[in-house]
């Protein structure tokens, strides 16, 4: 007898692809069997016995595996897995939908996709398309090389020089106040070279903080999409009595800032390859703890949080940096409405 279950999109359809095309689909379905403690597969799946004693028995209250039963107990109550609080020794309640809300926060950012690898645990980063980002650098990239500088010169010749066309016509308080902001976009387009210190390095900044952002949301979904598959890997391990998975691949995300800083400008803007080169750079191992099914799940759910808060750091740092870019151009300010 076997303990089985399908996978399940329920409650997670809206998730990110990488969790859909991953390791999601089997995690909900596991989650599900355990919550509803049904039988299926032709077994019992694992759940949590109280065992009433009349007479002395061999069994005590724990974990039971699938398709077992308590032996010779005189009378037992059942509960699910997630159920800590039916225990001898309560523990918190679990549910289904609080192993997804990680995937959930991490879902809805436009960086890019990767390859599908359900049910597979990944050793490292891999990005396939830079999605909104990989535009946006492009875009970046051609202003820097100052592709788009004579556009932006003839605009602001246009507007911003006393006696032009708009500025005879447009004289009350509003074109003043216009008048002042094309000035700056005068300074900022038109009066120096694009690749000078001030619009070139900018710019390059820029591009490091996006590809850093993007590196920073693709690591902590890989990180979470292996924990989820490591989570059910390990649950059938103790099911099955069979080798635990003591490690999986990992992404330091606290320190993606410091590595996408010493990227290279012309990597910088490739954003896909500087998104794997960093993941290559950044590949550790995680080591898991092993012990019984609840002390797996909640070991997910504890190292998810863990996921968060340093993605959260990661993300925070280079908002920071790009609050830099603004300020440190005093005399040439970044144009802003």
């Amino acid at each position: 007898m076997t303990w089985t279950y399908d996978d399940s999109y329920e409650g997670i359809s809206h998730l990110d692809a990488v969790f859909l095309d991953g390791n999601a689909p089997r995690l909900r379905g596991m989650l599900r069997s355990l919550a509803e403690l049904k039988y299926t597969g032709d077994t019992w799946p694992p759940r949590y016995v109280d065992v009433g004693k009349i007479e002395i028995t061999e069994m005590n209250d724990g974990e039971l595996r699938s398709g077992l039963t308590p032996g010779e107990a005189d009378f037992y109550d059942e509960y699910p897995i997630l159920q800590g609080s039916a225990r001898s020794d309560p523990r918190p309640d679990l549910t289904p939908e609080d192993f997804f809300y990680h995937a959930d926060i991490l879902s809805g950012q436009d960086i890019g996709t990767v390859p599908e690898h359900a049910n597979e645990i990944r050793e490292s980063l891999k990005v396939v398309s830079g999605g909104w980002v990989g535009s946006a650098l492009d875009r970046i990239e051609a202003a820097r090389l100052g592709q788009s500088h004579p556009l932006w010169v003839q605009l602001v010749e246009n507007f911003a020089k006393d006696g032009g066309y708009v500025w005879q016509f447009w004289k009350d308080d509003a074109g003043k106040a216009a008048m002042e902001q094309f000035a700056k976009l005068h300074l900022w387009h038109g009066d120096r070279d694009p690749g000078d210190l001030y619009r070139g390095q900018g710019l390059g900044r820029m591009a490091h903080c996006l590809v850093g952002y993007a590196a920073v949301i693709h690591g902590a979904r890989l990180d979470i999409d292996n924990l989820m598959g490591a989570c059910v890997r390990n649950v059938h391990a103790w099911d099955n009595q069979t080798q635990h998975l003591s490690d999986i691949g990992w992404m330091l995300l606290s320190g993606i800032t410091n590595v996408i800083a010493g990227v290279q400008l012309e990597k910088a803007v490739a954003a896909v390859m500087t998104i794997n080169d960093i993941g290559q750079e950044m590949k550790h191992q995680k080591e898991l703890q092993a012990g019984g099914c609840y002390d797996i799940l909640e070991n997910y759910l504890h190292e998810a949080d863990d996921v968060l808060k340093k993605a959260v750091a990661g993300v925070e740092a280079l908002v920071d940096e790009v609050r830099a870019i603004r300020h440190e151009f005093v005399n040439a300010p970044v144009p802003k409405w």
